[in-house]
């Protein structure tokens, strides 16, 4: 390297190939464990007055509509019969885990169990 570049090297300079790397050497190879801050929560997603939306897991910092970790559901309010759909393992996997729930998305856990007991019972026949 002769020149501008090398100068510019000299004077302090990180050129784009030796920039740092994101994380420290010992997170890469294992030794630290990461914890993060995770909730479950909704994320918002379909048009203008026809909202929907995604129940995910993701990191405390993260935006609204930001990257997730994973989705275990969905809910969509407009229909008559709203429809809320909760994979429960999951649900249940990252709560034991330590994931923080939302009070919006403890709502809908309970009313989409409520669901399911009310279809799992027999109905009871008029006579």
């Amino acid at each position: 390297m002769n020149g501008w570049k090398q100068n510019f090297l000299l004077s302090g300079h990180q050129s784009t190939a030796r920039r740092s790397k994101p994380f420290p050497d010992i997170l890469r190879r294992g030794i630290w464990e990461v914890t993060l801050a995770v909730k479950i929560r909704l994320k918002r997603f379909g048009s203008k007055n026809r909202d929907q939306w995604r129940i995910v897991v993701a990191e405390a910092k993260m935006p609204r509509d930001g990257r997730f970790i994973e989705e275990i559901g969905h809910y969509d309010p407009l229909p008559a019969n709203e429809v809320i759909v909760v994979k429960s393992d999951r649900f249940k996997y990252w709560v034991s885990k330590g994931a923080q729930v939302s009070p919006s998305v403890k709502s809908l856990v309970k009313r989409s169990e409520k669901k399911a007991k009310k279809a799992a019972e027999p109905e009871k026949k008029k006579k």
